[in-house]
Order: structure tokens, then C-alpha cells, then sequence
């Protein structure tokens, strides 16, 4: 369902720093690349030094850095940690009909300001949805998603206020 402009690189996170950084070891050629983070969150329980982590390359001259991090392996699941990834994931799934609850959604805006953040709005029936992906896991590991629900996408619905 999650497409990647490119297939993802697999690595070791080394650290992350000033937020935006993290050096990250590529799994197989052992090299050491520094990677954007477009999550301005703690990432506390999907950032640790030693977690498999899984960066999109992104080869536009313009660019300072070559990768994007988009993903962490926690346990059996993938984390999103790429905060401009969600309400693509979301409109995908929805158009596809993959989520049953939203079968009958329609489109009402994507990447509204929302808050601090930017979320995907659709309107089923009377009531508005809009989606906000965690990167924290903890409620994750507290069993607070629905059986056979995975850690990523990590889809959480938000009141929309009118």
C-alpha cells in the first residue's frame, strides 16, 4: 500500500542531533550516512541509538542531505517517523477502500493546518474525520489498537472542529 519514489536503504541509527540529523550505518556497504528527520518530535521510543531504521534516497542536487528517514523497526513493526508521509498513506487507504469504518468518505481537504500540524479531512455522513500519525509507541504497546492493527501506519482519528 506505502509506495517509495525509491526502494529504502536499511540501516542502524548512530544518533540523532539538532533534531533534523541523524547519522545512520547502512546495513551491507557498513558506510555512514546523515540522514533529514522531518519529525520535530522526541521520537523517545522510535529513535534509539542501535534501532533499524529505513531511509528513502532522495538524489535532488538542491538538497543538503541525500536521505530521508521514513521508518524504524520496533519489534515485529514499522514506526513512521516521516511527519509528511501520513495523509498520503491515509488518502491511499482510503480511495482504496481499505478502511471499512470510512468506505463511504468523501475528499474534503488534504494537508489542512490543523493545530501545530497539517492533517487529511474527509466527511463521512454528517461528522468530519481528520488523521494524526503518532510517532510515540507506547499506546501501541499498551494495546490501545485494534487487534491485528500493526504499528505503522499508525492511524489515529482527531476531532475536526467545524
Amino acid at each position: 500500500m506505502v509506495t517509495f519514489s525509491s526502494p529504502l536503504l536499511e540501516g542502524t541509527l548512530i544518533q540523532r542531533y539538532k533534531r533534523f540529523f541523524a547519522d545512520v550505518r547502512l546495513a551491507g556497504t557498513g558506510g555512514v550516512v546523515t540522514a533529514h528527520v522531518a519529525n520535530t518530535g522526541s521520537m523517545k521510543t522510535c529513535g534509539a541509538p542501535g534501532d533499524t531504521v529505513y531511509l528513502l534516497p532522495t538524489p535532488d542536487p538542491k538538497r543538503k542531505l541525500a536521505y530521508n528517514w521514513e521508518l524504524t523497526r520496533i519489534g515485529d513493526g514499522l514506526v513512521g517517523v516521516n511527519t509528511a508521509r501520513p495523509n498520503h498513506v491515509v488518502a491511499a487507504a482510503v480511495r482504496a477502500g481499505r478502511i471499512e469504518e470510512l468506505k463511504d468518505a468523501t475528499f474534503v481537504r488534504q494537508e489542512a493546518k490543523y493545530g501545530a500540524g497539517f492533517i487529511s479531512e474527509w466527511k463521512v455522513t454528517s461528522n468530519r474525520v481528520a488523521f494524526k500519525f503518532p510517532s510515540m509507541l507506547e499506546n501501541v504497546m499498551r494495546g490501545h489498537m485494534r487487534p491485528g492493527w500493526n504499528a505503522w501506519p499508525n492511524v489515529a482519528p482527531v476531532p475536526v472542529p467545524e
